[in-house]
């Protein structure tokens, strides 16, 4: 590999990095979020109080993630649980919107929110999954 190529490889590496971490804190202060202040998200996103075990289930896997994001933010596996979580909340966001106690706009405003942070871990899980190819296969 040339100069110029291991520069461009850790530049991108850098960047790449530096995106997972950032969607990496986000995660972590969304999962303190669903778990310190339950019922005042609850009661903005629309779910029913029925709905708050899950919630405070989905803060706690929002907190781990990001934390093992923050630990290892170039391993791929990390990005692709956070695109998992949100797969999950959208089916949590989808049982509730039926819910005769919901209130469907919120839901769906926050349906829109959580497929746009989606989009974002869709992009960094890509991105890092192809630089670990790239630098496993420069390495043989």
């Amino acid at each position: 590999m040339t100069a110029p190529q291991r520069m461009n490889s850790f530049q991108s590496n850098h960047s790449h990095r530096h995106f997972a971490q950032a969607l990496g804190a986000f995660g972590i202060g969304l999962g303190t979020l669903e778990l310190l202040e339950t019922d005042a998200l609850s009661r903005a996103i629309g779910v029913p109080r029925s709905d708050h075990n899950v919630m405070r289930a989905m803060g706690v896997r929002e907190v781990a993630n990001g934390v093992a994001i923050l630990t290892d933010a170039l391993r791929p596996a990390w990005m692709w649980g956070r695109v998992g979580g949100d797969i999950m909340d959208l089916a949590v966001l989808g049982q509730a919107l039926v819910s005769p106690m919901s209130r469907p706009n919120r839901i769906l405003a926050a349906v829109g929110a959580v497929a746009g942070a989606m989009l974002l871990d869709v992009l960094c899980s890509i991105r890092l999954s192809r630089d670990s190819k790239l630098s496993m296969a420069r390495a043989f």
